[in-house]
């Protein structure tokens, strides 16, 4: 009896969103479910490997020579999981998935499909008024600029909540599905917070990155440059215009339902294992 092929996720990058973990449980269910075994390792050693098996190392920033060392000291199948690059590790061996952008091994980030939302989280942003946007990094500068002419030409409340901000899980959806606008700063990181706007339904206006381009589309608005007003003009209508905000939220659905849904994640994250299985 054959035994059955084996898939290690070893996760030693921070994940402050919990946007790798979702993921790596994703890849875990879709592999499960066609036969594959999977376990998944942290902090310390990657496991041996042996010719039925395959490590997906994730990396998400930090010095590309400490993940290139890393990766050398592994013997065996190894495939780096790159979360928020546009472009595969230069010089290494090993295959790389990216999370987004143009390649020849692009495979989009799975979602957190098990948490429901906070209740007393979507009660409480239902009850604040003014405008609520929802960052990947709050500390930007050029988002300060933003929030400021939002609160001088369109309301004088403005709220900004970022996906790090110590938010659990279910807090946070319900922040996708309560607030106003998901504000996506282009400072990189893992793309997964663009895809979850588009699964909630929620406008996007963003800084204009390769990954933001291809992930946005038609159901929100993509920038360049650094001047506010275009991101607040966008914003405005996104708040103002109530024709304008369905067509963008039902761009987002459709989008979501045909690039990156569960079922299409998983027949291409089953295509690149047996490819990774072959080499």
């Amino acid at each position: 009896m054959t035994s059955a092929r084996r898939v290690f996720f070893h996760a030693p990058s921070p994940d402050a969103a919990g946007s790798i973990a979702a993921d790596i449980a994703g890849m875990s269910s879709a592999l499960a479910a066609s036969g594959f075994e999977t376990s998944v390792s942290g902090d310390g050693p990657a496991p041996r490997l042996d010719e039925d098996a395959l490590l997906v190392y994730q990396y998400a920033g930090g010095e590309l020579s400490r993940v290139s060392r890393a990766v050398a000291r592994i013997r065996g199948r190894v495939v780096i999981r790159r979360h928020g690059a546009e472009e595969p590790l230069a010089d290494r061996g090993a295959m790389v998935w990216l999370d987004g952008g143009r390649g020849p091994r692009v495979l989009p980030p799975f979602l957190d499909a098990r948490t429901a939302p906070d209740a007393a989280m979507l009660a409480r942003l239902a009850a604040r008024g003014g405008v609520k946007l929802l960052c990947d990094a709050p500390g930007d500068e050029m988002l300060a600029a933003i929030a400021g002419a939002v609160r001088r030409h369109v309301a004088p409340e403005v709220t900004v909540m970022g996906i790090g901000d110590g938010l659990t899980p279910a807090e946070l959806r319900a922040c996708y599905l309560a607030c106003d606008v998901f504000f996506w700063t282009g400072r990189g990181g893992p793309i997964a917070p663009l895809v979850e706007a588009l699964r909630s339904r929620l406008p996007v206006v963003a800084r204009h990155s390769l990954a933001a381009a291809d992930v946005v589309g038609d159901s929100g608005f993509v920038w360049r440059g650094t001047s506010p007003y275009p991101y607040v003009e966008s914003i405005a209508l996104c708040l103002d215009d109530a024709p304008t905000r369905a067509a963008l939220a039902r761009a987002g659905a459709r989008r979501y339902e045909r690039l990156y849904s569960p079922a299409v994640l998983s027949a291409r994250l089953l295509e690149l294992v047996n490819e990774a299985f072959a080499e």
